[in-house]
This record gives structure tokens, sequence and C-alpha cells, in this order.
């Protein structure tokens, strides 16, 4: 099982975010089989969002030449449990509602067994919740995710936020303090 974890791209200029944006997708076309299976978690409640996640995503797959044979937008954490099993790439955006994201995720992980082969991929509040822990800069402390992967997070990282590598020391098997456009890959589960 194959995490990419993005720093995300608030922070960009429009010709860096680009850059990231296809350095992103080519990551996970590394990972995966030719046409995979895309599974969005997406963050909000409202279906008009789910459906504008999905779109966006088509989008920037298709202007990176990312293919894909489906994509299937979780509904609620119990349709994730049904559908994750059968995915080769779960993708999570970034967006405010992180809690939101990491609920559904642990609802759906108690209800099903992950394919060995699954790759996940999250930037921002996504990569918040394929990690052990990470840091809110909001609250200033560090927060729980899913566990997925055995490590600890900072996204957009910059010195505004090196409180974040004091709290995360420690706290996991890796670290990983992602600017805006950087990413990290991790195997462990």
């Amino acid at each position: 099982m194959y995490g990419i974890f993005h720093g995300g791209f608030r922070g960009l200029k429009a010709a860096e975010a680009r850059e990231a944006w296809r350095s992103f997708f080519g990551a996970m076309a590394e990972k995966l089989p030719d046409n995979p299976r895309v599974v969005i978690v997406p963050w909000a409640s409202s279906p008009k969002q789910w459906q504008q996640t999905g779109s966006t995503f088509e989008r920037r797959a298709l202007e990176f030449g990312f293919t894909y044979s489906s994509i299937t937008i979780a509904q609620s954490a119990e349709n994730l449990a049904d559908i994750l099993y059968d995915a080769d790439l779960v993708y999570l955006p970034g967006g405010i509602f992180i809690k939101r994201l990491i609920d559904s995720l642990n609802q759906s992980l108690t209800k099903v067994n992950l394919p060995k082969d699954v790759t996940f991929a999250g930037y921002s509040a996504g990569a918040y919740a394929m990690a052990d822990i990470f840091y809110d800069a909001k609250a200033k402390k560090t927060e729980k995710g899913c566990s997925l992967f055995k490590c600890a997070v900072c996204c957009h990282y910059s010195h505004q936020r090196l409180q974040a590598s004091e709290l995360l020391l420690g706290k996991s098997d890796a670290m990983f303090l992602l600017k805006d456009g950087e990413q990290a890959l991790i195997t462990n589960r």
C-alpha cells in the first residue's frame, strides 16, 4: 500500500501550482496500474460539492495525462466502505473539513479489508487524514489522523509553522514537513 502525501497548493503562483499538480498526478500514475479505478473521498457535506470535486479531478487528470477507467465518488461513510475494496487509487482532496474527512475514513476502514496494492493520495486535509498524527495550525497542536500510514505530517509548512516540527518529532515512524508544492511517498502501514 502506497501513500502519496502532498503539502498543498495554496501558497503557489499559477506556474508553480501547475507544475506541482503535474508532479502529484505523475506520482500517482507511477504507482498505479494502467487505467486505475479511482475512488474520491470528498470532505464536503453537499452532493453538489461532491460532484464539483469529481469534475475538478477529471479536469486535472485530463490536463496532466492521467488516465483512469472509472471515478466513483463516495456518498457516505457506508458507501465508502462498499467501494473501497475495488479501488486502485483513493484520492483525498484538501479542504477545511478535516474532521469530516477523518470521521468518514475511520468509519469505513473498520468495515473493510484494504487491498495491499491500493494507493492513497491526499493533499493538505487529505494528507492529514492518512497520517497517524498531523499538525493543526489553527489550534497550534497535534491531532490524530486515520493512521493509514505511520507518519506525522504538517502541510503548508513555512516559517509560520516552525512549531510543528517540535510537536510532531518522535510521534510516529516518519515525519513530513511539506511546503506547498512538495510531496512524499510512504509505503508502510
